[in-house]
């Protein structure tokens, strides 16, 4: 279940019902009265933006984590077009429970074996590119050759780990999904449930 769904087109998120109905998420919606564009507030304008700007700088695969932390508040403001105040109470809390919700150890653990698979297919790119350019000079020397069977094997034995690493990204997002729906369980009767007030 994503919470808030970026779109990139619009630059924005549309929140989920049930991100509506989470109490930190309800509170920047329903305290928001209007904003230029939105003299009612009755397009929720302001409020659309503070959760994409939550979404944008929590979330572990945000586009933004390019930037550096100290960075990121001032990138993101300008990226979406709205002024904020990093310690507003409402932003403050938005943050903190989205950070609660998408943060566990599988899901950095996902994001990290995605970016390594990314990396993973650059370098076999640049490998198969090095190797076509040794083959393709017809003056090539037998140390060259050696050379670019080296990178074959290389780019060859990387490739070869890609269906195993994907197997298990598979069972890890697998894993978040389940940690995702019973993330408000706890031992005992009790719950943690962020859609109390």
């Amino acid at each position: 279940m994503e919470l808030l769904n970026y779109d990139e087109e619009e630059r924005r998120v549309v929140p989920s019902p049930e991100a509506r109905q989470i109490v930190a998420f309800r509170d920047i919606i329903t305290k928001d009265k209007g904003s230029p564009g939105d003299a009612d507030g009755r397009k929720k304008l302001k409020a659309i933006k503070m959760l994409t700007y939550i979404r944008l700088i929590e979330h572990p695969t945000s586009p933004m984590m390019d930037y550096a932390p100290e960075d990121r508040h001032e990138k993101i403001c300008e990226f979406i077009d709205i002024e904020l105040q990093q310690l507003d109470p409402l932003l403050v809390e938005g943050r903190r429970v989205y950070a609660e919700i998408v943060s566990s150890s599988t899901v950095r653990t996902v994001t990290s074996i995605k970016n390594g698979l990314f990396s993973t297919i650059k370098l076999m790119d640049k490998l198969r590119t090095k190797a076509e350019e040794f083959l393709e000079d017809e003056d090539v020397a037998i140390s060259d050759i050696e050379a670019a069977n080296k990178l074959i094997d290389n780019m060859l034995d990387k490739a070869n780990k890609v269906p195993s690493t994907i197997q298990t990204l598979e069972g890890l997002e697998e894993k978040v999904k389940k940690e995702q729906s019973t993330r408000t369980k706890v031992k005992g009767k009790g719950s943690v449930n962020y859609f109390e007030e």
